[in-house]
């Protein structure tokens, strides 16, 4: 019962170490005999470690405290009033941590449902997003996606941020963005040009210059002197200039006046001014005005509306015989007879309609090298014309397809399989099972050798990118691979040949060599009548058992236990080779300190009675000791477990029920001493 306790009270909590300086101490009421390989010990830590940690158990010695796979352990991964958990291995204790964990390989999650990875610093206040959750789930994007979700305990209210894999980006970090370069939305000045396809302000957008200019904000949604919905902000005048810096007009802001070299144009026209302009021949502009249509300039172009079933329509050419006509209609489409010409590319975020309420429409592509081709649609058909005009491609409603060198591709497909089958009939592999007199090559991209058993296996021999033979499952899990150098790997064991040579080298490890080794943790033989038996076979007299305090580091303190063939003596020796004690072939004993030791047990004896046969009050009682009755015990009275009714007790008779065959009783008695005035008492336990 004893040592099971000490046991319990070494693998469980039960104790606070001592110590400091990332060394701990831990002392034991009864203290452990040694260090054994596999022994785990537990204890509460009494400061957090800043160092690699040392553990000394009851001074059986110092040992450094290694993580689980053997590394040095860092500052911080022991914690005061921390669980500590260490097991004994070799001349270091392992550490096997409760909480943190340390991984020094990929971690994976794979489940059939969410995968959530979950941190959380639960000393933070409940009231705050404390919570942080990773998940990898089909209900987010369809599996594409990452979420990450803030979630604050005490009400569930969550804060959600994802990454999607279909708008990919750069998320900015101080790594690669200095915000001190951009300016602030709240207000800046810029030193240089601004470049951007528009620009949103709440405020005034300000130029530096001479005086305030400004671009504002207006005060309402209007144009009038009143309300309008952009101000600009002019010290006195808005210059405006070409490109190399001349100045061909002005804005006099405090007389509300422009100024220009030239009179002012609209669509290409001049502005009628009182010097060229004769009202009395013009429209009232408070009347409502209708025109036919307007001519563009000098040229032919001429834009006009047509109620019946276009709005606006736009004359280009240059005469009546070659005039194109192109449409805005009600419903927002564009529409050009002539066709339209882009000089690039043509992007549009719904559909491009060519040919409408036409029997035939045309897509015209031309080059400078190879002529004009076409995307042609007529007659249910849609294919390319050459540039000759005559289909080179079509694929009709029905899906099918005919090319101008091959016909009808599903005929030609027919018919060339047809003769090939007629023509390689005998070279031909019979779907039902036949004989090769050749190779079969699959070349390409993942060849597979597919072994289909219907409704029970499908497995297939698969060449992947790595060069090597897979055989897979039908789930694409590998089971076996080959490589080119021979090697075989397989899913349950790795690298076959790694694996053999570990298991090899694993168990010639864990053996002792016959030609001589050191064990590093006791020997036991347990067996009826064990020997242990030394034999010496290189003759050179001796035959011997080295035992080293390694643990403690003391490998000069060592003891041996030898054979000397020469007087057949097994004697026990210290490190200068001499014995210390030694059994002789007579069956006598003798030791350094004593000598023989039946001469030396009569001789002190002989002493020992000598000198006491006179005194009174020294003489041996022949009764100082007896085994006294103390009583019966009934086994019916105590449960199954471990109970001992008198201490230091020993059962001396047995009383058994014959009907079960087991012992229903027994009788206790105590060993018992006197003392020298003749009083008995008891004896206790040692």
């Amino acid at each position: 019962m004893g040592a099971v306790k000490r046991s319990f009270d070494r693998s469980n909590v039960m104790t606070t170490s001592t110590g400091s300086a990332n060394a701990y101490v831990l002392t034991y009421a009864q203290p452990p005999e040694g260090y054994t390989t596999g022994e785990i010990y537990r204890f509460f830590a009494n400061f957090t470690n800043t160092a690699a940690p040392t553990l000394n158990i009851n001074g059986l010695g110092t040992r450094a405290i290694l993580r689980a796979d053997g590394t040095a352990m860092a500052a911080n991964e022991i914690v005061s009033g921390q669980v500590v958990s260490v097991v004994v291995s070799g001349n270091n204790f392992l550490h096997q941590p409760v909480g943190t964990r340390f991984f020094t390989d990929d971690v994976s999650i794979q489940k059939a449902s969410d995968s959530v990875l979950a941190l959380e610093d639960t000393s933070a206040p409940a009231t705050t997003f404390r919570q942080k959750k990773i998940y990898s789930s089909k209900n987010v994007g369809g599996g594409d996606d990452w979420l990450f979700r803030m979630v604050r305990p005490s009400d569930g209210a969550t804060r959600d941020f994802t990454l999607s894999a279909a708008a990919p980006g750069t998320v900015w970090t101080t790594g690669n963005f200095n915000p001190a370069t951009k300016a602030d939305l709240a207000g800046a000045n810029f030193n240089g040009n601004v470049f951007a396809p528009s620009i949103t302000m709440g405020g005034s957008l300000n130029l530096i210059g001479a005086g305030t200019n400004s671009f504002q904000n207006g005060n309402g949604d209007a144009a009038t002197y009143a309300t309008h919905n952009v101000r600009m902000l002019l010290w006195n005048g808005l210059g405006i200039s070409t490109y190399d810096g001349s100045i061909n007009g002005v804005y006099d802001a405090r007389a509300g006046r422009w100024d220009t070299k030239a009179a002012p144009r609209v669509n290409g026209a001049d502005v009628w001014y009182p010097g060229n302009f004769n009202p009395s021949t013009k429209a009232d502009l408070n009347t409502n005005v209708r025109f036919n249509g307007v001519s563009l300039g000098n040229s032919e172009g001429f834009i006009y509306g047509d109620q019946n079933i276009n709005n606006v329509v736009v004359r280009t050419g240059t005469s009546s015989a070659g005039y194109k006509y192109s449409f805005w209609n009600s419903d927002g489409f564009y529409t050009s007879a002539g066709g339209g010409r882009f000089n690039s590319d043509l992007y549009t975020s719904g559909r491009v309609i060519v040919g409408e309420n036409q029997p035939a429409s045309y897509i015209e592509m031309r080059d400078t090298d190879e002529g004009t081709r076409y995307v042609h649609n007529n007659s249910g058909l849609i294919g390319f014309l050459g540039k000759g005009g005559d289909w080179i491609f079509r694929v009709g409603d029905d899906g099918a397809v005919w090319t101008k060198q091959f016909g009808d591709l599903n005929s030609r497909i027919e018919n060339r399989a047809s003769d090939f089958a007629v023509a390689r009939a005998n070279e031909r592999v019979a779907k039902t099972g036949d004989i090769m007199s050749g190779d079969l090559e699959i070349r390409k991209n993942y060849a597979a050798l597919i072994l289909h058993y219907p409704g029970i296996k499908r497995g297939l021999w698969h060449v992947r990118e790595d060069g090597r033979l897979h055989w897979m499952d039908q789930g694409g899990q590998s089971h076996l691979s080959i490589g080119g150098d021979g090697t075989v790997s397989t899913q349950q064991l790795g690298d076959l040949a790694t694996y053999i040579n570990n298991t090899a080298n694993n168990a010639r490890a864990d053996r002792v060599f016959k030609g001589g080794d050191t064990m590093t943790g006791p020997l036991y033989i347990d067996y009826g009548y064990p020997q242990l038996q030394l034999t010496n076979r290189d003759g050179n007299g001796f035959a011997y058992i080295d035992f080293t305090n390694v643990p403690y580091g003391h490998t000069d303190f060592s003891w041996r236990m030898w054979h000397n063939t020469g007087n057949n003596e097994w004697s026990v020796s210290y490190v200068d080779n001499g014995a210390r004690f030694s059994v002789r072939t007579d069956g006598s004993l003798w030791s350094a300190q004593m000598g023989d030791i039946n001469t030396r047990i009569e001789t002190r004896g002989q002493a020992f009675a000598d000198d006491r046969l006179n005194t009174a009050t020294a003489r041996i009682n022949n009764k100082s000791a007896r085994l006294a009755y103390v009583g019966d015990l009934n086994c019916g009275n105590y449960g199954r477990d471990m109970a001992e009714p008198w201490g230091g007790g020993v059962i001396t008779g047995l009383q058994s029920n014959n009907a079960s065959g087991y012992a229903t009783g027994g009788r206790g008695r105590q060993l018992q001493m006197s003392d020298s005035n003749g009083n008995w008492y008891a004896c206790g336990y040692v």
